[in-house]
């Protein structure tokens, strides 16, 4: 059972999702504790701290922002391992899927 500064896996999907729709970091911020890791098959290194990260997706939503590219984020669930809640996500046209999220 998650502690009370813990969010359940759906409450994180759900800010990161915000996040992407709003192209705003400011959706997911708030809930990053300082030790927060990111790995991405996009970033050479594993982001190892919530400033990192910050500083990571900032320039990125701003230059998604910038390309008028709309994005899709939506609730899913792996049925395979690891199973469990993830996003799927597209760029550009729904059916462009092009990561799957997972926490």
């Amino acid at each position: 059972m998650p502690s009370e500064t813990e969010i359940s896996k759906v409450d994180a999907l759900r800010a990161y999702a915000r996040m992407m729709h709003h192209l705003s970091a400011d959706y997911l911020a708030p809930l990053l504790a300082d030790d927060f890791h990111y790995a991405s098959q996009w970033v050479f290194e594993e982001i190892q701290s919530r400033r990192q990260y910050l500083d990571y997706i900032g320039p990125k939503l701003e230059a998604i922002k910038a390309s008028g590219s709309r994005v899709w984020a939506e609730l899913g669930e792996l049925q395979t391992y690891p199973g469990g809640p993830c996003l799927v996500m597209a760029q550009g046209d729904k059916n462009n899927i092009s990561a799957t999220v997972l926490v």
